[in-house]
């Protein structure tokens, strides 16, 4: 499979931009920032679950016990997050048509009078 040139790399990389970036200031916009993420994610990495039993009609309590399908899906985000794990690629192959449309110019003349 040939190698992408830079030129390629770089107009990939302004589309994803495009794409990321007015979804990253909307998430800003409700405060859910990259520092609101991280104290919830440490949070996550140390959950704890009281467990509740029923002995003969006595409600009975566990001491807080480690949350660990909480704390091990915790894990995993944060190692996604740093990039720890390698990037999944996707290849996706076909044709692709893309129809530019000068909004000006594609206006009727009904559209003109209005």
């Amino acid at each position: 499979m040939p190698q992408d040139t830079p030129e390629k790399e770089d107009l990939r990389q302004k589309m994803l931009d495009s794409i990321n970036t007015p979804i990253l200031k909307a998430l800003d916009g409700e405060g859910i920032t990259l520092s609101y993420l991280t104290k919830h994610l440490k949070k996550e990495l140390k959950a704890k679950r009281v467990q509740v039993f029923n002995d003969k009609g006595q409600i009975i309590y566990s001491d807080p016990l480690d949350a660990l399908e909480i704390q091990q899906r915790a894990r995993q985000d944060a190692h996604k997050l740093r990039g720890d794990y390698p990037a999944e690629k996707h290849q996706i192959d076909g044709d692709l048509m893309v129809e530019i449309v000068n909004y000006a110019a594609s206006k009727t003349d009904k559209d003109v009078d209005k």
